[in-house]
């Protein structure tokens, strides 16, 4: 039995809170240990409902690349980047 998905709300003000009864506010920090502890992440955009989970995902790799440029092995990156291409652009 998996456990059930973690789910937090980013404001405009950029605070994260968890969703729930006590609706607790988390860092960044706080995040990427949860994360970093195998649990199941959605992010929720407080003023439109989107789901922004993955670039917050994004700016959780890239502040933990900004406190240890060590903390990811550089193909390991270039892996992530090389499975979901940008569009090629359209000739003029």
């Amino acid at each position: 039995m998996s456990k059930p998905k973690r789910k937090f709300v980013k404001y405009a003000n950029r605070k994260l809170h968890e969703a729930g009864a006590d609706n607790s506010y988390v860092t960044m920090a706080e995040l990427l240990v949860i994360v970093a502890n195998g649990d199941d992440v959605e992010v929720l955009d407080d003023q439109t409902g989107e789901d922004i989970t993955a670039f917050v995902l994004a700016r959780l790799v890239y502040d933990r690349c900004r406190m240890d440029k060590r903390a990811y092995k550089t193909a390991d990156l270039q892996k992530v980047i090389m499975s979901n291409p940008p569009p090629k652009e359209k000739a003029a």
